[in-house]
């Protein structure tokens, strides 16, 4: 397996925790073990932001909707697809920040 492609499904698992873990925080309830997991799946969506950009930068390659956009061949479309992608990861982090913010300090 290359690095490339470990780092892609590293992406991938921090997604799918990201996503999944507050569903499992709440079969938890709050407490110490309820905030660990909201906290660690803040943690893995805080770190796509800083993980997808090294990864595409060191392969060379950003994967759209149906379409592989190369740095080499297409640099334009690279350098679009990577802003977008970051973009997107950034309001999906802030997303992530508020809800943190409402499970740590209920009303």
């Amino acid at each position: 397996m290359t690095y490339r492609v470990s780092l892609r499904w590293l992406c991938l698992g921090f997604i799918i925790f990201g996503v999944l873990s507050p569903f499992l925080v709440s079969f938890v309830g709050r407490g110490a073990t309820g905030t660990l997991l909201a906290v660690a799946a803040w943690l893995c969506i805080a770190l796509l932001p800083i993980i997808y950009p090294v990864i595409a930068l060191k392969s060379g390659l950003v994967y759209g909707e149906g379409s592989t956009s190369h740095r080499a061949l297409e640099p334009a479309r690279f350098w679009i697809g990577l802003v977008t992608h970051e973009a997107l990861l950034l309001a999906f982090v802030l997303l992530a920040t508020f809800c943190l913010q409402v499970y740590l300090h209920p009303a």
